[in-house]
């Protein structure tokens, strides 16, 4: 089979083993990896994306997980530029990119690992690699594309070996010149064929004539090509340096090249035609070295020489106080991890929160398998490959199936520096390779030394190979929802709280409460410390009031067990304010702010406002205090706030206004503009402070430019108006009145006002000009104010059948509105009131000029239209009070 059909059948593979998963949503950390991530979305300048980490806070930040992987964020920007938060784009771009590394590996196995065995190993391995179920985690999940492209690179750095200076079978020309002497053990011309002499090697049963070795030593070497300058070195160590920059294990791919030169350098010496090329392997190794330790310092320097902090869930044997805890837990990982390479039947998203339990004591029985690991996986292939040093067939694969499934591995390891997982399945998608490869190689030796059986080899990696695509389009199905996601997750790992703890999430998100508590209690079960299951079931319990002290009594749990939790203070707070228990919602918060500061305590602002709004000023202006600090609240120390919450200054304004302390709520408020020059609720506030003492021009000013600011301020500009025109100041709020109607000519409320305004300004004319086209748009008669206005307006001119008419005809809409609420029936009833009234005042008219049937025809309509008034509106006294008069006379 030619290469390309080899290419072909590889890429296809891996394209339509994960197709199912192109239209996935995005899964777990693919919510804070992408759509919280300001980098991503390109809330932050480009530039940033090399400061923060991989999940975009500042990557030297106590609380940052350390995880530098700026060249896929970048890719993930770029992707979001391109296509928003479409899930699909993330998942196509996963699985060209896993298409493209089983590709690259492939060719790398053909290439560089097997170039010395004729077999199909390389394409097997290619298969095998595409179909692994291991890769489901790496590949499905969109986070997992920064073990992709990290593998990208890794296989392109090892692609570029397949350059070095190989072996090229010589012609029977060349042979003849080798025969010089003939105990050289050297091949000689004999019968238009190769014959082999030599001495045996001596403690090798092997010769110097094995047609192993002569497949390497019949070669010729072109020594230029070791420059250390060449393009290809340089290229190597681009390539090494990206990998890193996109998955921190990225950088072993140094050890894998250092590796190849190692192996280059023992199959020279196979050959005894040259002088081996010591120097140029010693070199290549210090450049490969010397980048490394370059890389591993700029990594670090990054992160400020910080180690991350874990919880204590994530990695529980970090945590353990004693060494031979963490030892026998870390070395019984290693086996773990071999098994999901080997057997990928369990696999699970998450496997933190004592999913695997530590070992703590010698005599547990899992030390045997960690022993029986390291003696038989370690100890035999350590054995084979000494043993099979002088056999480059197996040697060289042997080399590079051992690096690659351990150095891949090491950063994972915790066995140089803890990790924030125990088991990651996606961390495997590198070591898998060499367990590949080593497999393969497996294959290929038996089918070669065992020709009887090769049908019994064939049929053996053709199960694992159906296996493996089974299991992987099976766990690919769990990646094509959430809820199949989580649930799995749940019915795998039983005993894991934090799945029950995300299945829980799931619930409550899509309303599923009941079901929601009962996950939560579960995960509490499991874990009791579990703070923000806690949490979470607590909210839940709040909102039934049978069960607000469960929830009050949890919030208090909360605060005991993580002292330092913001959640819990506030979420104590919003329900003994909804409680009406502020005094103990006070102390809740001033606990919380003594802590953790006021930044972490947004309870304050409502807290605040309750007691502002129950006229406890002295505790509202103590927390005022204690939030803001001595420098705002002070005349003199405004001139320094900063960095403080503008909404928190604003509320303080109010509460000086409140007071009556106009003059410092507006020197709050105008350091609040310095804060954030642009927001608009801080203008408003300051206009209406402006108004409160007269200051009418600044008023105009300030509330105009909160308006073109931001333009939905506009009816805060007209109830400015209103107030002006209650306080008697009609020529200001006719000119606010007058902007408010350019902004939104189509605002009849505000319409309506201003022909109210307009008539006490002496202007009835263009008040009632503006009446009737409101009159006439108001379809439904929502602005009723408007035409008892326009009726009290006609009332004045003694036009009292034209206020009647308006009356009715907006009581009529009122009642045959699509929908009518029961304020729509207190509205209808005033108008109906206001109605009887005009009709009872006509009535008055007839009767002076003697129209005593029109009168009495009048008279009974308004005590129908009051009867009509207290039917839509029980409670409007005013209308029992003037039927009874009017029954009276």
């Amino acid at each position: 089979m030619n290469n390309l059909k080899e290419n072909i059948i590889v890429f296809g593979l891996s394209i339509v083993t994960y197709g199912g998963v192109a239209t996935a949503p995005f899964m777990y950390d693919d919510f804070p990896a992408i759509k919280k991530n300001a980098d991503v979305q390109g809330v932050t300048p480009i530039y940033q994306i090399w400061s923060n980490d991989f999940w975009g806070f500042p990557i030297i930040a106590n609380t940052s997980h350390k995880s530098y992987r700026p060249l896929t964020v970048l890719t993930f920007r770029v992707i979001c530029f391109a296509f928003g938060d479409w899930s699909t784009a993330y998942h196509v771009t996963n699985i060209l990119l896993h298409a493209t590394v089983t590709l690259l590996f492939t060719s790398v196995c053909r290439r560089v690992i097997f170039k010395h065995v004729t077999d199909h190993a390389s394409l097997v391995a290619g298969i095998l690699f595409s179909l692994h179920p291991i890769h489901t985690e790496a590949v499905s999940g969109v986070v997992g594309m920064a073990e992709l492209l990290s593998s990208f690179f890794f296989m392109s750095a090892l692609w570029l070996c397949s350059s070095e200076p190989k072996p090229n079978p010589v012609n029977n020309k060349d042979a003849m010149t080798l025969n010089k002497n003939k105990n050289n053990g050297l091949p000689v011309q004999e019968n238009g064929g190769l014959k082999f002499r030599g001495k045996r090697d001596r403690g090798n049963k092997q010769t110097a004539h094995d047609p192993e070795v002569v497949a390497v030593c019949i070669c010729k070497y072109d020594h230029k090509k070791y420059n250390l300058l060449c393009w290809r070195t340089l290229a190597k160590l681009i390539l090494a340096g990206c990998a890193m920059l996109s998955k921190e294990s990225g950088l072993t791919v140094l050890g894998v090249l250092a590796v190849n030169e190692v192996v280059l350098f023992v199959e020279s010496l196979y050959c005894k035609l040259h002088k081996s090329n010591v120097k140029g392997t010693l070199i290549n190794l210090t450049v490969f070295t010397s980048w490394c330790i370059f890389l591993f310092c700029l990594r670090m320097w990054v992160m400020d020489w910080t180690k991350p902090v874990f919880a204590e869930p994530d990695n529980s044997a970090s945590y353990a106080k004693h060494k031979l805890t963490r030892f026998l837990t870390y070395s019984w990982l290693c086996c773990v991890n071999l098994w999901l390479l080997i057997s990928p039947v369990v696999l699970c998203y998450d496997w933190s929160y004592a999913t695997i339990p530590l070992v703590t004591s010698l005599w547990d029985i899992r030390n045997f398998a960690t022993l029986l690991f390291y003696v038989v996986f370690c100890g035999g292939m350590l054995w084979l490959f000494w043993k099979k040093r002088r056999k480059p067939r197996i040697f060289r694969p042997l080399a590079f199936g051992i690096s690659l499934l351990v150095l891949p591995f090491l950063p994972a390891s915790n066995l140089f520096f803890p990790v924030g997982f125990v088991v990651a399945e996606r961390v495997l998608y590198l070591p898998s390779s060499g367990f590949i490869v080593l497999l393969s190689l497996a294959w290929s030796k038996g089918r070669e030394t065992k020709p009887k059986l090769r049908k019994m080899f064939d049929i053996f990696v053709s199960i694992i190979l159906i296996f493996y695509f089974l299991r992987t389009v099976t766990r690919n199905r769990v990646w094509t929802s959430r809820e199949a996601f989580m649930s799995a997750g749940v019915e795998t790992f039983p005993e894991n709280a934090k799945v029950h703890y995300n299945w829980a999430n799931y619930l409550y998100e899509h309303n599923r409460t009941l079901e929601a508590a009962a996950e939560y209690e579960k995960t509490i079960e499991l874990y009791p410390n579990f703070v923000s299951a806690m949490n979470n079931l607590a909210t839940i319990l709040e909102e039934n009031p049978k069960t607000t002290d469960k929830a009050h009594e949890m919030y208090v749990r909360i605060i005991r067990i993580h002292p330092q939790g913001s959640n819990a203070y506030n979420n104590l707070a919003a329900l003994l304010v909804k409680q009406e228990k502020f005094d103990d919602a006070f102390r809740v918060v001033m606990r919380g702010i003594g802590l953790l500061g006021s930044d972490e305590i947004p309870a304050v602002i409502p807290v605040a406002r309750a007691l502002v709004k129950h006229d406890k000023i002295t505790k509202a202006e103590r927390l005022y205090h204690v939030s803001l600090g001595k420098q705002c609240v002070t005349e003199e120390g405004l001139k320094n706030c900063e960095g403080v919450n503008t909404t928190l200054l604003n509320d303080f304004a109010m509460m000086l206004q409140t007071k009556g302390e106009i003059t410092r709520a507006i020197q709050v408020l105008k350091r609040s503009l310095k804060l954030q020059p642009l927001d608009a609720e801080t203008l408003v506030l300051l206009a209406n402070c402006f108004a409160s003492v007269d200051k009418f021009r600044e008023a105009q000013e300030t509330i105009f430019r909160s308006v073109e600011i931001d333009p939905s301020k506009s009816h805060r500009m007209w109830a400015l108006a209103s107030s002006l025109f209650n306080r008697g100041k009609l020529l200001e709020s006719v000119r606010i009145y007058e902007r408010v109607l350019k902004l939104l000519p189509d605002n009849l409320e505000a319409a309506g006002q201003y022909a109210a305004v307009l008539f006490e300004f002496g202007k009835p004319e263009k008040a009632k000009e503006i009446l009737e086209d409101l009159t006439s748009r108001d379809t439904e008669c929502k602005f009723d104010q408007a035409w008892r206005n326009f009726a009290g307006l006609c009332g004045k001119e003694r036009k009292f059948e034209k206020g009647i008419d308006l009356l009715k005809t907006c009581a009529h809409r009122i009642e045959n509105a699509a929908i009518v609420t029961s304020e729509d029936k207190t509205r209808c009833a005033i108008v109906r009131l206001l109605l009887a009234k005009h009709e009872k005042l006509q009535a008055y008219r007839y009767k002076e000029s003697g129209e005593k049937t029109e009168a009495k025809r009048m008279w009974i309509d308004a005590m129908h239209n009051l009867e009509k008034a207290i039917a839509l509106d029980p409670s409007l006294e005013a209308a029992k009070q003037e039927l009874v008069a009017m029954r009276n006379k």
